[in-house]
């Protein structure tokens, strides 16, 4: 795949996905609680996280300080209040 196909192909993606969270948030809302409404999510981004690693074939690498920062914000985010 080119990178112009792939381009449109990841933002018809993101477009589609970003029309389905609000519904899919509705309905999780009304037979799940919060903690699990939020590790739904955090699944769902993973796993596309993953798949847009993949094909990009990027190598990612954390330091021990960047780490820290990417834990301190994810933990800063689920905060609920």
């Amino acid at each position: 795949m080119n990178k112009k196909v792939s381009g449109v192909v990841f933002v018809l993606l993101a477009s589609v996905m970003w029309a389905l969270i609000p519904i899919i948030a509705k309905i999780s809302f009304k037979k799940a609680t919060f903690l699990q409404v939020a590790l739904s999510e955090v699944l769902f981004s993973f796993i596309f996280i993953s798949i847009l690693i993949l094909f990009k074939k990027e190598d990612i690498r954390f330091n021990r300080d960047s780490l820290k920062q990417v834990l301190y914000t994810q933990l800063y985010l689920l905060d609920p209040f």
